[in-house]
């Protein structure tokens, strides 16, 4: 466990340098972006980062791959959950405009590959086998496969709308007072846009998982939880006020965990025993 520790600290460390890398290299191709952090913010982008890197470490620990495919899986996780899906509500709801949400998308896929390869590495995952037994799970066909991915675009809607009406009051004033799509646009663009995307995130994040349905319903949950939710929203932000950016942290915090966790579960189909298999197949 202390090793496991010591290398998300290291990996927390890594990941700020390599921000920094990223940040200036968006710049030099970008230009300067007119929009700094807030004085003091440097603690909450260090404790953000060992969020990050936690649940991250733990993916690359149990996962059945290593090597080139681990740092690729690695690198899609991260960017599409910490940056590429965030960015696109930012943008929905006018948070900013294109020219930043470029810029974002650029910094946070030249922070996500880098990373994803020196945390291949701190987990000695370079090479090798599994960490443990591969499940053998049940063998599932189109239709089982066609609900269980409605039911969870219909989940992940009723945890954006259901965690976002418990919020409102404390965000009311600063959405108010800025231009919104329609509550039906709105409840579109969740359900056949970010939903979908969510759902191919965790589905590649329960294939890389070598463990049981639990074990897979805890990283996925921590995952879209911590890299998606948390870390984002730690430290301050120049587009969101305090009040706002700390109400959405434990809005997107709980109801990520509770539905990357369900994904995962409705996912991952009870393993078939063994010698039922070996039966069927004499």
């Amino acid at each position: 466990m202390l090793g496991f520790v010591l290398r998300v600290l290291a990996a927390g460390a890594v990941l700020l340098v390599i921000q920094g890398l990223a940040a200036g290299l968006t710049n030099a191709l970008l230009g300067p972006s007119g929009v700094d952090l807030p004085p003091g913010s440097l603690g909450g982008v260090v404790l953000s980062n060992l969020v990050t890197a936690a649940p991250l470490a733990w993916l690359a620990k149990r996962s059945r791959l290593s090597g080139l495919r681990l740092a690729g899986c690695l690198a899609m996780v991260f960017f599409g959950v910490s940056t590429f899906n965030n960015m696109i509500e930012a943008l929905f709801f006018h948070v900013f405009g294109a020219r930043d949400f470029a810029r974002y998308l650029l910094q946070g896929a030249v922070t996500a590959v880098p990373f994803s390869f020196v945390l291949m590495a701190l987990m000695g995952r370079m090479r090798g086998t599994p960490p443990g037994p591969a499940t053998i799970a049940s063998p599932q066909g189109a239709g089982s496969w066609a609900w269980r991915l409605a039911a969870a675009d219909l989940l992940y809607l009723a945890c954006y709308l259901g965690a976002g009406n418990v919020i409102y009051p404390w965000v009311r004033e600063f959405y108010e007072s800025r231009s919104l799509p329609s509550q039906a646009l709105i409840a579109a663009m969740q359900l056949f846009w970010r939903g979908p995307i969510f759902i191919a995130l965790m589905l590649l994040v329960v294939r890389m998982v070598d463990g049981d349905r639990w074990e897979k319903a805890a990283v996925a949950g921590a995952t879209l939880s911590l890299v998606g939710g948390f870390a984002p929203l730690l430290f301050p932000n120049p587009y969101l006020p305090d009040q706002v950016r700390w109400a959405h942290l434990f809005e997107v915090g709980i109801s990520n965990l509770i539905y990357g966790a369900a994904i995962a579960w409705l996912m991952t189909p009870p393993p078939r025993p063994v010698a039922a298999l070996a039966g069927s197949s004499a």
